[in-house]
């Protein structure tokens, strides 16, 4: 785990902090209100970028200082979620940190808090149903692939599907769609829109990973807790971004997961090529707003290849 940027701030009487990010277009503070609670604070805002209304979080107070310098605060309320509030304002310190000015890097906080805003009222506290702990496993063991080949940072970069991209996953020379499947169930997968299989130019593989129940098996939290392993040894910072990614993917741990186990049976490649049956969005009428459809991979034969060599291939 990353060092608690709080613990070495004693609560005061007073506002209390220290500064991080000096490259930033704003004086960034990590910082203790009077009570206590864990903060970071924001000073030097831009007044125009400032919205009429505060944000509403749950658990997190949103402050903004109108005594010059102009700041913008966020505090937690319930220390319970921590973690996760110190993944928030990494994002946000990140995020903005890009801005070019003031005006940029105020607009860029409100913009990542909108989306944690959304983000958080998704009902994160609910549990992952069966079929979607098997397709973050499935996910997760390509991205361990990727790390025995070239080092979880690579893997962590490469992965994709949190930030919304059509595919899980985007490699040096292609990208990669990662399905899974129940050993014994149909011979199918699901494709979830008309951009999934669809990457212009850019080689697409296929790949399909075979999950067996096995109460030898491995996890979903134990699957996790060797990524966070490998990733705290590359650095703090691969650490609170892997632990992004699986937040984005609905994952907080949960003991319930310990109870679904599996081994890696057969793991099949296909290369999507302009023959390879599908429905994709540069192909349909526009006013097909989107679609789901089941692939038959019984018929697929003439586009399989060979998996962990086509790996080896688009790594480069």
């Amino acid at each position: 785990m990353h060092e608690d940027p709080w613990a070495r701030i004693e609560p005061a009487d007073h506002l209390v902090g220290h500064r991080i990010a000096e490259d930033h277009p704003l004086a960034v503070y990590w910082t203790r209100r009077h009570d206590g609670a864990r903060g970071v604070l924001f000073k030097h805002a831009h007044a125009e970028q400032l919205p009429t209304e505060r944000p509403l979080l749950e658990g997190i107070v949103v402050e903004m200082g109108d005594a010059p310098p102009l700041s913008v605060a966020l505090y937690l309320s319930d220390d319970t979620h921590h973690e996760v509030f110190d993944l928030m304002c990494r994002d946000i310190i990140e995020a903005s940190s890009r801005a070019i000015d003031t005006a940029q890097a105020t607009a860029a906080i409100f913009r990542r808090l909108d989306h944690w805003q959304a983000m958080l009222a998704e009902g994160r506290s609910n549990d992952l149903t069966a079929q979607q702990v098997r397709g973050l496993m499935g996910e997760l063991w390509f991205l361990d692939q990727i790390a025995a080949r070239r080092g979880v940072a690579a893997g962590i970069s490469a992965y994709v599907a949190p930030d919304d991209h059509p595919q899980d996953f985007a490699l040096p020379l292609g990208l990669v769609e990662v399905k899974t499947r129940l050993a014994g169930s149909r011979q199918q997968v699901s494709i979830s829109s008309l951009d999934q299989l669809e990457a212009a130019d850019i080689p697409l593989v296929l790949l399909v990973v075979e999950l067996i129940p096995d109460i030898e098996g491995a996890s979903l939290n134990d699957v996790v807790d060797g990524l966070n392993g490998q990733s705290n040894e590359a650095g703090a910072a691969w650490e609170a971004r892997l632990r992004m990614s699986l937040l984005r993917r609905d994952y907080t741990r949960s003991d319930r997961y310990d109870g679904q186990r599996y081994r890696i049976g057969t793991v099949r490649a296909f290369n999507v090529e302009p023959q390879f049956p599908r429905l994709v969005r540069s192909a349909t009428d526009m006013r097909v707003l989107g679609a789901t459809y089941l692939l038959d991979l019984t018929g697929l034969g003439d586009f399989e290849v060979e998996p962990y060599s086509t790996i080896a291939t688009l790594l480069g």
